[in-house]
């Protein structure tokens, strides 16, 4: 009786063990999950770290490589722009040159710089009937070689303070356009030298220099 009394409370302990090993055994599947869910969690997250690595690093590369090129492109601006301040600086120079030369050959000149055609005011000319214009009181010299109208021509481009083209001398001469440059032409061919430049027009005009002057007045 007492042994099976002793049974019935080993079976009843034996019960209990196996239940408490059971929950033991649900508890240590449950810890190998909670186990393996960190470890995923851990390798997800060093995964993720190291992609975020990556993508930063290759944004620092092309961060640089636009460093680099700014650099480049704002060196080479800065060449250029050098370049272009030279440059700006030459053209000021080549302008006060040609400004001081100018002056000079204004200054070396007997008639006046070119200005705006509202301001020009020739000398008051005298006519003699067949003979083309004359300035009163002038005598020229060393023209005994031209004809008449040749003279006149000359008178033109001597009395003129200012250089004169083939229209202004025509009407000056009462000729049309194309004698007056025949008349030229010939004067040329005889030894007088006639010098011609480009107004603010775009227009030639013609002039005597400083020996022919000398030449024709004598003085």
């Amino acid at each position: 009786m007492l042994w099976i009394f002793r049974k019935s409370r080993f079976e009843a302990l034996s019960r209990r063990i196996d239940t408490a090993l059971g929950g033991m055994e649900k508890d240590i599947y449950s810890l190998q999950d909670w186990i393996r869910h960190l470890h995923d969690r851990d390798e997800g997250l060093k995964k993720s770290h190291q992609e975020h690595i990556v993508l930063t690093k290759r944004d620092i590369t092309h961060l640089n490589s636009w460093i680099k090129y700014l650099y480049k492109h704002m060196s080479t601006l800065h060449g250029s722009m050098k370049q272009l301040g030279e440059g700006l600086e030459d053209i000021r120079k080549t302008n006060e040159e040609m400004s001081k030369k100018l002056k000079e050959i204004e200054s070396n000149s007997h008639f006046l710089p070119v200005q705006p055609r509202a301001q020009l005011k020739a000398q008051p000319m005298a006519h003699k009937p067949g003979s083309g214009p004359v300035l009163a009181d002038l005598t020229l010299h060393d023209v005994g070689e031209l004809s008449p109208s040749e003279k006149a021509l000359i008178m033109v481009l001597y009395t003129e303070p200012i250089p004169s083209s083939y229209h202004s001398i025509a009407s000056k001469l009462g000729l049309n356009y194309t004698t007056v440059k025949n008349l030229m032409y010939k004067a040329k061919k005889k030894g007088f030298v006639i010098k011609s430049r480009l107004n603010e027009d775009g227009e030639k005009e013609f002039y005597l220099d400083k020996a022919m002057r000398i030449k024709v007045s004598g003085r």
